[in-house]
Protein backbone atom coordinates (compact mmCIF):
# COMPACT_ATOMS: atom_id res chain seq x y z
CA UNK A 1 0.00 0.00 0.00
CA UNK A 2 2.83 2.41 0.85
CA UNK A 3 5.00 1.42 -2.10
CA UNK A 4 8.73 0.63 -2.18
CA UNK A 5 9.55 3.01 0.69
CA UNK A 6 7.18 1.28 3.13
CA UNK A 7 9.97 0.02 5.40
CA UNK A 8 11.51 3.50 5.77
CA UNK A 9 8.10 5.01 6.49
CA UNK A 10 7.39 2.36 9.11
CA UNK A 11 10.80 2.81 10.75
CA UNK A 12 10.38 6.59 10.92
CA UNK A 13 6.98 6.41 12.57
CA UNK A 14 8.09 3.66 14.98
CA UNK A 15 11.11 5.66 16.15
CA UNK A 16 8.99 8.79 16.48
CA UNK A 17 6.35 7.01 18.57
CA UNK A 18 9.04 5.41 20.76
CA UNK A 19 10.54 8.79 21.63
CA UNK A 20 7.11 10.26 22.27
CA UNK A 21 6.48 7.43 24.72
CA UNK A 22 9.85 7.80 26.49
CA UNK A 23 9.49 11.56 26.91
CA UNK A 24 5.89 11.19 28.06
CA UNK A 25 7.17 9.02 30.90
CA UNK A 26 9.85 11.55 31.93
CA UNK A 27 10.56 15.01 30.54
CA UNK A 28 14.29 14.82 29.78
CA UNK A 29 14.67 18.60 29.77
CA UNK A 30 14.59 18.52 33.60
CA UNK A 31 17.62 16.21 33.72
CA UNK A 32 19.51 17.95 30.95
CA UNK A 33 19.44 21.35 32.63
CA UNK A 34 19.72 20.25 36.28
CA UNK A 35 23.07 18.49 36.39
CA UNK A 36 22.67 17.70 40.09
CA UNK A 37 20.25 15.00 38.99
CA UNK A 38 21.68 11.64 38.00
CA UNK A 39 20.48 8.34 36.63
CA UNK A 40 19.04 7.20 39.97
CA UNK A 41 16.65 10.18 40.05
CA UNK A 42 15.57 9.47 36.49
CA UNK A 43 15.13 5.77 37.17
CA UNK A 44 12.94 6.38 40.22
CA UNK A 45 10.71 8.78 38.29
CA UNK A 46 10.37 6.35 35.38
CA UNK A 47 9.65 3.37 37.65
CA UNK A 48 6.97 5.34 39.49
CA UNK A 49 5.26 6.35 36.24
CA UNK A 50 5.41 2.85 34.72
CA UNK A 51 3.80 1.40 37.85
CA UNK A 52 1.08 4.03 37.66
CA UNK A 53 0.35 3.36 33.99
CA UNK A 54 0.41 -0.40 34.15
CA UNK A 55 -0.95 -1.41 37.58
CA UNK A 56 -1.73 -4.98 36.50
CA UNK A 57 1.72 -5.67 35.06
CA UNK A 58 3.84 -8.04 37.22
CA UNK A 59 6.41 -6.13 39.27
CA UNK A 60 9.42 -7.83 37.66
CA UNK A 61 8.17 -6.78 34.20
CA UNK A 62 7.58 -3.23 35.42
CA UNK A 63 11.15 -3.09 36.71
CA UNK A 64 12.56 -4.54 33.48
CA UNK A 65 10.65 -2.03 31.35
CA UNK A 66 11.66 0.86 33.61
CA UNK A 67 15.33 -0.17 33.48
CA UNK A 68 15.30 -0.36 29.68
CA UNK A 69 13.65 3.05 29.33
CA UNK A 70 16.00 4.56 31.90
CA UNK A 71 19.09 3.30 30.06
CA UNK A 72 17.93 4.74 26.74
CA UNK A 73 16.73 8.02 28.27
CA UNK A 74 19.88 8.56 30.34
CA UNK A 75 22.08 8.09 27.29
CA UNK A 76 20.08 10.84 25.58
CA UNK A 77 20.41 13.10 28.64
CA UNK A 78 24.19 12.72 28.63
CA UNK A 79 24.38 13.52 24.92
CA UNK A 80 22.27 16.63 25.35
CA UNK A 81 24.32 17.77 28.33
CA UNK A 82 27.52 17.35 26.34
CA UNK A 83 26.14 19.26 23.40
CA UNK A 84 27.96 22.52 22.76
CA UNK A 85 27.60 24.26 19.43
CA UNK A 86 30.96 25.84 18.84
CA UNK A 87 31.51 27.81 15.67
CA UNK A 88 33.11 25.63 13.02
CA UNK A 89 36.69 26.70 12.49
CA UNK A 90 38.40 27.55 9.21
CA UNK A 91 40.71 24.59 9.83
CA UNK A 92 37.65 22.31 10.01
CA UNK A 93 36.36 23.70 6.72
CA UNK A 94 39.67 23.26 4.97
CA UNK A 95 40.06 19.70 6.24
CA UNK A 96 36.56 18.76 5.07
CA UNK A 97 37.19 20.37 1.68
CA UNK A 98 40.52 18.56 1.31
CA UNK A 99 38.94 15.22 2.25
CA UNK A 100 36.22 15.74 -0.39
CA UNK A 101 38.65 16.03 -3.30
CA UNK A 102 38.86 15.33 -6.19
CA UNK A 103 35.09 15.31 -6.70
CA UNK A 104 33.50 17.37 -3.91
CA UNK A 105 29.75 16.77 -3.61
CA UNK A 106 26.88 17.33 -1.22
CA UNK A 107 26.74 14.25 0.96
CA UNK A 108 22.91 14.38 1.00
CA UNK A 109 22.06 14.72 -2.70
CA UNK A 110 25.31 14.31 -4.66
CA UNK A 111 25.27 17.84 -6.10
CA UNK A 112 28.71 18.74 -7.42
CA UNK A 113 30.00 21.93 -5.82
CA UNK A 114 31.21 24.80 -7.98
CA UNK A 115 34.80 26.08 -7.70
CA UNK A 116 33.43 29.47 -6.62
CA UNK A 117 31.51 27.86 -3.75
CA UNK A 118 34.61 25.95 -2.70
CA UNK A 119 36.74 29.09 -2.67
CA UNK A 120 34.19 30.82 -0.47
CA UNK A 121 34.08 27.86 1.93
CA UNK A 122 37.84 27.90 2.57
CA UNK A 123 38.11 31.69 2.17
CA UNK A 124 40.48 31.76 -0.77
CA UNK A 125 38.10 33.76 -2.98
CA UNK A 126 34.77 35.54 -3.00
CA UNK A 127 33.69 35.43 -6.65
CA UNK A 128 29.89 35.23 -7.11
CA UNK A 129 28.43 31.75 -7.44
CA UNK A 130 26.66 31.60 -10.83
CA UNK A 131 22.87 31.26 -10.68
CA UNK A 132 21.37 28.38 -12.65
CA UNK A 133 19.11 29.22 -15.57
CA UNK A 134 16.86 26.26 -14.75
CA UNK A 135 16.04 24.45 -11.52
CA UNK A 136 14.60 21.06 -10.61
CA UNK A 137 11.02 21.73 -9.46
CA UNK A 138 11.30 18.90 -6.91
CA UNK A 139 14.52 20.35 -5.49
CA UNK A 140 14.66 24.00 -6.59
CA UNK A 141 18.25 24.72 -5.65
CA UNK A 142 18.95 28.32 -6.58
CA UNK A 143 15.75 30.09 -5.52
CA UNK A 144 17.75 31.36 -2.57
CA UNK A 145 21.42 32.40 -2.99
CA UNK A 146 22.24 30.28 0.07
CA UNK A 147 21.18 27.12 -1.84
CA UNK A 148 24.33 27.21 -3.98
CA UNK A 149 26.80 27.65 -1.15
CA UNK A 150 28.70 24.91 0.61
CA UNK A 151 27.76 24.55 4.25
CA UNK A 152 29.10 22.34 7.01
CA UNK A 153 26.36 20.10 8.34
CA UNK A 154 26.06 18.10 11.53
CA UNK A 155 25.15 14.53 10.54
CA UNK A 156 23.52 14.08 13.94
CA UNK A 157 21.78 17.40 14.57
CA UNK A 158 22.94 19.50 17.48
CA UNK A 159 19.34 19.55 18.69
CA UNK A 160 19.54 15.75 18.99
CA UNK A 161 22.85 15.76 20.85
CA UNK A 162 25.24 15.88 17.90
CA UNK A 163 28.68 17.35 18.58
CA UNK A 164 30.77 19.76 16.55
CA UNK A 165 33.45 17.21 15.86
CA UNK A 166 35.01 16.39 12.50
CA UNK A 167 33.55 12.88 12.64
CA UNK A 168 30.04 14.39 12.81
CA UNK A 169 30.59 17.04 10.11
CA UNK A 170 29.97 16.80 6.37
CA UNK A 171 29.75 19.17 3.41
CA UNK A 172 26.22 19.89 2.21
CA UNK A 173 24.74 22.23 -0.35
CA UNK A 174 22.85 25.12 1.19
CA UNK A 175 19.51 23.80 -0.10
CA UNK A 176 19.87 20.42 1.62
CA UNK A 177 21.21 21.92 4.83
CA UNK A 178 18.38 24.46 4.96
CA UNK A 179 15.72 21.84 4.28
CA UNK A 180 17.21 19.32 6.69
CA UNK A 181 17.15 21.83 9.54
CA UNK A 182 16.43 19.86 12.72
CA UNK A 183 14.17 17.26 11.14
CA UNK A 184 14.91 13.56 11.48
CA UNK A 185 11.88 11.75 10.09
CA UNK A 186 9.34 12.10 7.30
CA UNK A 187 6.71 12.64 9.96
CA UNK A 188 8.45 15.76 11.32
CA UNK A 189 7.06 17.78 8.39
CA UNK A 190 3.64 18.14 6.83
CA UNK A 191 1.91 15.03 5.57
CA UNK A 192 0.61 16.75 2.43
CA UNK A 193 2.40 17.91 -0.70
CA UNK A 194 4.06 21.31 -0.76
CA UNK A 195 1.86 22.60 -3.59
CA UNK A 196 1.49 22.34 -7.34
CA UNK A 197 3.08 23.93 -10.38
CA UNK A 198 2.22 24.22 -14.05
CA UNK A 199 5.26 22.49 -15.46
CA UNK A 200 5.82 23.39 -19.16
CA UNK A 201 6.59 19.73 -19.95
CA UNK A 202 4.37 17.79 -17.53
CA UNK A 203 1.37 20.08 -17.14
CA UNK A 204 -0.04 20.50 -13.64
CA UNK A 205 2.08 18.46 -11.25
CA UNK A 206 2.39 18.13 -7.49
CA UNK A 207 5.42 19.69 -5.82
CA UNK A 208 6.57 17.33 -3.05
CA UNK A 209 7.56 18.40 0.44
CA UNK A 210 11.27 19.35 0.19
CA UNK A 211 12.15 17.18 3.18
CA UNK A 212 10.57 14.14 1.52
CA UNK A 213 12.98 14.57 -1.38
CA UNK A 214 15.97 15.13 0.88
CA UNK A 215 15.21 12.26 3.24
CA UNK A 216 14.43 9.61 0.63
CA UNK A 217 17.31 10.46 -1.69
CA UNK A 218 19.86 10.61 1.12
CA UNK A 219 18.61 7.40 2.77
CA UNK A 220 18.71 5.47 -0.50
CA UNK A 221 22.06 6.87 -1.53
CA UNK A 222 22.06 5.11 -4.90
CA UNK A 223 20.25 4.95 -8.21
CA UNK A 224 17.35 2.50 -7.97
CA UNK A 225 17.05 1.79 -11.70
CA UNK A 226 15.96 -1.83 -12.11
CA UNK A 227 18.95 -3.03 -14.16
CA UNK A 228 21.33 -2.38 -11.26
CA UNK A 229 22.95 1.02 -11.84
CA UNK A 230 26.07 1.62 -9.72
CA UNK A 231 25.68 5.40 -9.34
CA UNK A 232 25.81 6.61 -5.73
CA UNK A 233 25.86 9.94 -3.90
CA UNK A 234 29.66 9.77 -3.88
CA UNK A 235 29.81 9.90 -7.67
CA UNK A 236 26.53 11.37 -8.99
CA UNK A 237 23.77 13.77 -8.15
CA UNK A 238 20.63 11.73 -7.47
CA UNK A 239 17.03 12.76 -8.10
CA UNK A 240 13.57 11.95 -6.80
CA UNK A 241 11.27 10.60 -9.49
CA UNK A 242 8.00 8.67 -9.63
CA UNK A 243 7.53 4.92 -9.76
CA UNK A 244 4.20 5.61 -11.45
CA UNK A 245 4.44 8.57 -13.83
CA UNK A 246 0.71 9.28 -13.46
CA UNK A 247 0.83 9.37 -9.65
CA UNK A 248 1.78 12.24 -7.36
CA UNK A 249 5.38 12.33 -6.17
CA UNK A 250 4.95 11.41 -2.50
CA UNK A 251 6.74 8.88 -0.24
CA UNK A 252 4.52 6.02 -1.48
CA UNK A 253 5.51 6.72 -5.10
CA UNK A 254 9.17 7.72 -4.78
CA UNK A 255 12.16 6.25 -6.55
CA UNK A 256 15.73 7.54 -6.73
CA UNK A 257 17.55 7.92 -10.04
CA UNK A 258 20.81 9.19 -11.47
CA UNK A 259 20.63 11.54 -14.46
CA UNK A 260 21.16 8.66 -16.91
CA UNK A 261 18.06 6.80 -15.72
CA UNK A 262 15.87 9.66 -14.55
CA UNK A 263 12.43 9.46 -16.23
CA UNK A 264 12.18 13.24 -15.81
CA UNK A 265 15.76 14.02 -16.88
CA UNK A 266 14.45 16.88 -19.06
CA UNK A 267 10.98 17.52 -17.73
CA UNK A 268 11.96 18.25 -14.13
CA UNK A 269 13.71 21.49 -15.05
CA UNK A 270 11.83 24.78 -15.13
CA UNK A 271 13.13 28.30 -15.65
CA UNK A 272 14.47 29.91 -12.47
CA UNK A 273 12.11 32.85 -12.94
CA UNK A 274 9.13 30.50 -13.24
CA UNK A 275 10.12 28.60 -10.11
CA UNK A 276 10.54 31.81 -8.13
CA UNK A 277 7.01 32.90 -8.93
CA UNK A 278 5.32 29.54 -8.38
CA UNK A 279 7.20 27.51 -5.76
Amino acid sequence: MLGPKQLLLEVDVTVLHAWWFIESVADLAIYVHDESKHILHLGIDILREIRRRYPTLPLHEVKQLAETITEIAWGEVLQRRARKRHSITLADRRLLWSNAQPDPRCYLCGYQFSPQAGARLVRTGNAPIPEPLFVDFTRPRGLNPRDLRIEVDHVRPVTAGGLTDISNLRLACGWCNRVKSKYGSLYDVGSWAFGKILNPHLGWVTVPQPFWVLRLVSMSGRCEEASGCTATLDTHELFAGPQNARGALNPANFAVYCSDHDPWSYERYVALSTARSRI
